[in-house]
This record gives structure tokens, C-alpha cells and sequence, in this order.
């Protein structure tokens, strides 16, 4: 199995996603730099399906590119790929605070419609998205279900 070039994973031997609860829906966040397996449609249908009982409105997958811009993507539970809107932006925003990435006060989503900037200075304050939990995928699970692990990205 590959890693990416960023070689992190939550523990070693797991794929990591992060709850999160914000702005009336849950979304799993899944940062493209610290794990290795490629978020495609199968991967998607299968960590969002029903038995599972995640109940995430989707999964946001990105990163954070030299210290500013925001690699970002959508992903809907039976795997297509949405535009994010300022809710998902704002939860991601809340992820990377959370995860240490933030340096600099404002992040810029790349999106279909241009750079849009999110100001992160409001996420010092109470939490309008809070992290609930972690999910880690065993590498038996990710054979099982033959999910792809191989170079960068987001699919």
C-alpha cells in the first residue's frame, strides 16, 4: 500500500475521518494529507452507507495548501461531487483550526466560481462547529471493501 507524499496517518495502521456537528448538519472530514486512501465514488458510497450508521450529510475531503489556500471537496453520501457552500467551508475552516494547520487569519476555497475567502477569526469563539468523534478505517476494511490506496488527491 502507498502513502501519500504527506506519508501521515492517524495511527499507522487506519484511514481517519473527523466528525463533525456545525450549522445544523454532520459531515465526515477527511484531510487529504494525512491519509492514503483516494476518495472515489465507491469509497464514498461504502464509508457513508446506512448500516453503518454515520448519518453524515457527506464527507468533506481536502487540504491545506501553502498555509492559505484550501483544497476542497464535497462529496455527497452516494458519491457525487457538490459544490461546497459557506456551511461546509465553515466546518473546514474549523477542522484545519482544530488540526494546527492555521497560520494566517484568512483561507481561500478554490470553487467552479473563482477563490472565495473565508475569515477565520471568528473561529476562536464559540464553536458553530465542533468535532464529535473519529472514525478509522482498518486496513482489513479497506481490502475487504477493495478501496484504492495510491498517490495524492482527492479522487
Amino acid at each position: 500500500m502507498e502513502k501519500n507524499e504527506a506519508g501521515k496517518r492517524g495511527d499507522g495502521m487506519s484511514t481517519v475521518f473527523l466528525k463533525y456537528h456545525g450549522l445544523g448538519s454532520d459531515y465526515l472530514v477527511y484531510d487529504t494529507g494525512r491519509n492514503d486512501v483516494m476518495l472515489d465514488e465507491k469509497a464514498v458510497r461504502t464509508v457513508c452507507a446506512r448500516n453503518c450508521g454515520l448519518g453524515v450529510a457527506g464527507i468533506l475531503a481536502g487540504t491545506l495548501l501553502d498555509g492559505r489556500r484550501v483544497e476542497m471537496k464535497l462529496f455527497r453520501p452516494d458519491g457525487s461531487i457538490l459544490e461546497a457552500g459557506a456551511d461546509e467551508m465553515y466546518i473546514f475552516s474549523r477542522y484545519l483550526k482544530d488540526a494546527g494547520y492555521l497560520e494566517e487569519r484568512k483561507l481561500f476555497f478554490h470553487t467552479a466560481e473563482g477563490e472565495l475567502m473565508e475569515d477565520t477569526e471568528g473561529l476562536s469563539g464559540e464553536p458553530e462547529a465542533a468535532p464529535v468523534g473519529k472514525l478509522y478505517l482498518s486496513e482489513e476494511f479497506i481490502a475487504r471493501n477493495h478501496l484504492t490506496c495510491a498517490a495524492p488527491g482527492i479522487g
